[in-house]
């Protein structure tokens, strides 16, 4: 006994009670019991590529037993054929599918059909926490729910399974945070682990639910008067980026600054600061397409002392004197379409003495997203973009999915999803904001299976 008292020392640590190793045992035992899962040993010395691709994805000839025998009666051998190729090569099938313009609606539902039916007879050889951590993240839930449907006597689960294949939800994988705005959150959530409480200047991202999130773990938005009464405490400055006069505060005041500051605005700020300095009778315009008031143009339009002209459209291009020389930059969100005709504009109205430079201070992990957000609304009857009331990239985006996509809706919450708004449709995208967390697309996405499946 006293020579295994080590071993039940280890086992203690990860069982402590008597229940959890109980269940432990129950759990192997049962295990044990399962049929054996398929080992294959092999090795391409002589660069067989090809063929050890084919045989690792077809496992050596297993897949082609299961569905001759699940489908030998129904299938004949070429339709069996099909089903082995699509699941040993599916890029390469789909691709090729495409170009015939077989790749109907009445295709993929037969052909998931197929695949959710020889998945349970795969799988049946494994616990089912086994399989739930094999599959990919983003459709574990629903396949999932496919591989352990069960009947009941009204076929409930018959008809919500049915409604959740003939309404595909895909989220946009290119919405989200940005760079910025995830290296704020993470400095938050990090300060927030070695404090309480942590104050932070202005909403840390335009989005209520993400706020209610972090204030919940002890983050404090606090405004530009407020600030003037803290001292010596620690102040977050979110990606947007603050004015000159902020830090001079901060220093008086005795606050430790964590500076959040997005890398892309940051570089901004000093390249007008630089202009700005360079210029030392500050005869030149120097001019900055955004929105006035926004939190990153106030902090722009600090770095010149306040001189700098905002205009936020061309419809402000009148505020200009185009006898004097002109410098432009651009607030880091803005449209680039709408960039480019100011650009153009003033091109043409410059004076013949007066000198016109600009530069193009986009970030393009925003601007690229207005044409994927065009594309990716096409895609789909159905658009929900999620996003908080307060975000100006968030009304740009919104509008290139209305303009492509007329049924496209802005909802903040997963609960303001209409049931009305899904009817007859047959996919739906979800997409949001650089100011969105992936959570709270994810919720929605949860949301209109639980409406499907209360439908039916």
């Amino acid at each position: 006994m006293e020579k295994n008292i080590k071993y039940f020392k280890l086992l203690s640590e990860k069982y402590p009670t008597v229940s959890s190793l109980s269940r432990e045992i129950i759990n192997l035992s049962a295990i044990l019991n399962l049929p054996k899962g398929t080992e294959h040993f092999m090795s391409d010395l002589h660069g067989e590529f090809e063929a050890s691709y084919h045989s690792i994805n077809s496992c050596s000839g297993v897949v082609r037993e299961k569905i001759d025998m699940l489908f030998s009666d129904s299938l004949s051998s070429d339709e069996r054929n099909e089903i082995c190729m699509f699941i040993y090569y599916p890029v390469e099938k789909l691709n090729q599918l495409k170009k015939r313009g077989a790749n109907t609606e009445n295709w993929y539902k037969t052909a998931i059909n197929r695949l959710i039916l020889i998945a349970k007879t795969l799988s049946s050889k494994y616990t089912r926490s086994k399989v739930r951590k094999a599959l990919p993240a983003d459709y574990a839930y629903i396949i999932d729910e496919f591989l352990h449907a069960q009947k009941d006597e009204d076929n409930n689960q018959v008809r919500y399974h049915r409604e959740i294949l003939n309404t595909i939800i895909e989220i946009d994988s290119k919405s989200g945070f940005c760079f910025g705005v995830i290296n704020a959150i993470h400095q938050a959530e990090k300060a927030l682990e070695e404090t309480d409480s942590l104050y932070c200047l202005g909403d840390i991202v335009h989005n209520g639910k993400e706020c209610d999130r972090l204030q919940r773990l002890g983050l404090t938005a606090i405004n530009h008067e407020e600030l003037k009464g803290i001292q010596k405490s620690k102040v977050l400055l979110r990606a947007h980026g603050e004015p000159p006069s902020t830090y001079l505060l901060a220093q008086k005041n005795e606050i430790e600054i964590i500076d959040a500051t997005c890398p892309v605005v940051l570089h901004l700020q000093e390249r007008i600061k630089k202009e700005y300095n360079t210029d030392l009778e500050h005869k030149k315009q120097i001019v900055i397409f955004g929105k006035n008031g926004h939190a990153e143009v106030l902090g722009l339009v600090g770095q010149t002392e306040g001189t700098a002209i905002v205009i936020e459209s061309t419809e402000d291009l009148h505020k200009l004197d185009y006898h004097k020389d002109i410098c432009l930059y651009s607030q880091t969100t803005k449209p680039l379409d709408e960039f480019r005709r100011i650009v153009e504009y003033i091109k043409q109205h410059i004076g013949s003495n007066a000198t016109f430079t600009f530069y193009d201070t986009i970030c393009r992990q925003v601007a690229n997203r207005m044409p994927n957000i065009r594309e990716f609304a096409n895609k789909h009857d159905v658009v929900l973009f999620v996003c908080g009331k307060k975000s100006s990239n968030g009304k740009v985006l919104f509008k290139e999915c209305k303009d492509a996509n007329p049924q496209s809706y802005m909802i903040d919450t997963a609960n303001e999803i209409d049931l009305r708004w899904l009817q007859d449709c047959n996919s739906v995208g979800i997409c949001g904001a650089t100011s969105t967390p992936k959570w709270l697309m994810e919720e929605c996405k949860i949301r209109i299976e639980e409406l499907l499946g209360s439908n039916k």
